[in-house]
């Protein structure tokens, strides 16, 4: 109940031109400021919510709450972007009229290894047949928090998983 108020007060204190945000949840609070100042709102998605709710097995209640809050900041947003043209069409499917962009994430769905490409990968990282490999990729500052991740996966007990971080130097130029 203190977000959207807050926001709103960001909004006025810091005179603000633009609203960014990155999920339904947060256009909906920040709806007011929009609504309000008329500001332009975009919205960034990157995954189905919803989709992702009804996966994880969340309650009905949860579930509605998202698709509420989901219709309601989208319907106050001037510009949707989304990551791909399916999440693009779901969104829209679900509400139409809605202005849409699409900035591809660039990640193809349909590599597919060969049995000898994954006998290379697993030599070359020392991997037997039995490990599991998880990748986290992100650049390295303390925004990703890359030390809860590191510090989390060593109090998991899975002998058989290794954890690979790809980061890149925040301070690179």
């Amino acid at each position: 109940m203190v977000a959207p108020l807050y926001c709103l007060w960001i909004a006025i204190s810091r005179n603000i031109d633009k609203i960014v945000v990155f999920s339904g949840t947060y256009a909906a609070v920040c709806c007011p400021t929009a609504v309000l100042l008329k500001r332009p709102m975009i919205v960034f998605l990157r995954a189905d919510v919803l989709k992702e709710s009804r996966l994880q097995g969340k309650s009905l209640l949860k579930i509605a709450l998202h698709g509420f809050l989901e219709r309601l900041g989208l319907r106050f947003s001037s510009l949707v972007i989304t990551n791909s043209l399916i999440l693009r069409n779901t969104i829209s499917e679900r509400q139409p009229g809605l202005r849409f962009d699409v900035l591809p994430n660039d990640i193809t769905a349909s590599i597919q290894l060969t049995t000898t490409q994954k006998m290379q990968i697993r030599s070359l990282y020392h991997l037997g047949l039995d490990q599991f490999l998880v990748v986290a990729a992100s650049p390295f500052n303390r925004v990703k928090n890359i030390d809860f991740l590191v510090r989390a996966f060593s109090k998991i007990s899975a002998p058989n998983v290794r954890l690979m971080l790809v980061v890149t130097d925040q301070h690179q130029t």
